[in-house]
């Protein structure tokens, strides 16, 4: 298949909390800003021994582009051209602390998209038909490792998590199709892979104050991780990646705090039976402001994710 991808420059919204910086995603074809939820907290982020999250996010990824630059559907001829992704989905998170220096978690995602691309009618005819689905369904589970040498709340300036995960195939694998066709299975819920995941997070403690001078701490964190994805549905693999993010905050009363983080993300191209994807893989720039408010307990954090710079590396499209 070729592929055009559709890169988002509109909104997108989580509520209820934060979900896991490793936030699992099956939805290589919305260039996977549904991953990219606002968290810039560690393992000690958990208030007691248990804890549990819900998460909502929202992406509509609508804007074509070759390299950094506006493009429209079909630009780059091939047999298949994508137009829109849009995903609503919801997370829940939960999470236990095994030990000072070990925590785990596991985050499942319930997914609703649209997705719409366009097929060539006949090849080398140049006449497309466009199909559209709209469907939901179960998403893949993560389940990750946190391990904090130092332990959680060491004390000292700086602290080093180590992350191991594996995502495993719990998604929906076949949606309803149309004109006896699927969504590619890069955007079904269920990617069908087993995947696993290695990284790090650096955090430091950062002091800032209030408008009522009250001292607020919140973390400065920098994270880097590698996923190495598996062959799953109708033998389609999706590009292994890595995903760097830097994060940070500032406390505006004592139970409000704003948020922001950027992401930078580097993936290779997608493999379909053995054979390479065209226009697939590439790097993603996202930036990520966000307000964080809690009240004993409970918490919600709000977020609001743009993507402020999307390169896609594409065949016959240098950049």
């Amino acid at each position: 298949m070729k592929r055009l991808r559709a890169a988002s420059s509109r909104p997108s919204f989580a509520a209820l909390a934060a979900v896991l910086l490793f936030a699992p995603g099956g939805a290589a074809a919305s260039c996977g800003s549904d991953m990219c939820v606002l968290d810039l907290r560690g393992p000690e982020s958990a208030r007691g021994r248990w804890s549990m999250e819900v998460a909502y996010s929202f992406v509509d990824q609508d804007h074509v582009r070759i390299g950094t630059d506006p493009a429209t559907v079909g630009e780059i001829p091939g047999e298949h051209n994508e137009i829109e992704t849009r995903s609503d989905v919801w997370t829940t998170t939960a999470r236990m602390i095994a030990s000072e220096r070990l925590s785990l978690a596991a985050s499942l995602p319930w997914v609703k998209r649209f997705h719409a691309h366009e097929e060539e009618h006949h090849e080398g005819a140049g006449f497309y038909e466009t199909h559209t689905w709209d469907y939901e369904g179960l998403g893949d589970l993560l389940v990750s490792g946190y391990v904090t040498p130092g332990g959680f709340l060491n004390g000292e300036t700086w602290s080093t998590s180590l992350m191991l995960g594996v995502k495993a195939p719990t998604g929906k694998e076949e949606v309803e199709a149309v004109e006896g066709h699927q969504p590619e299975p890069m955007a079904r819920p269920g990617t069908g892979s087993w995947d696993g995941l290695v990284g790090f997070q650096l955090r430091r403690p950062l002091t800032t104050k209030t408008f009522s001078g009250e001292i607020i701490p919140v973390p400065l964190a920098f994270s880097i991780t590698g996923r190495v994805n598996g062959t799953g549905t109708e033998e389609y693999k999706i590009g292994n990646e890595v995903v760097a993010n830097f994060s940070g905050g500032w406390g505006l009363a004592s139970n409000v705090v704003f948020l922001g983080q950027v992401n930078a993300r580097f993936r290779a191209k997608d493999e379909e039976a053995g054979a390479t994807a065209e226009n697939t893989g590439g790097t993603a720039w996202y930036a990520t402001p966000g307000l964080s408010v809690s009240s004993g307990p409970v918490g919600a954090q709000t977020e609001d994710a743009v993507s402020t710079f999307n390169r896609r590396r594409m065949s016959r499209a240098a950049i």
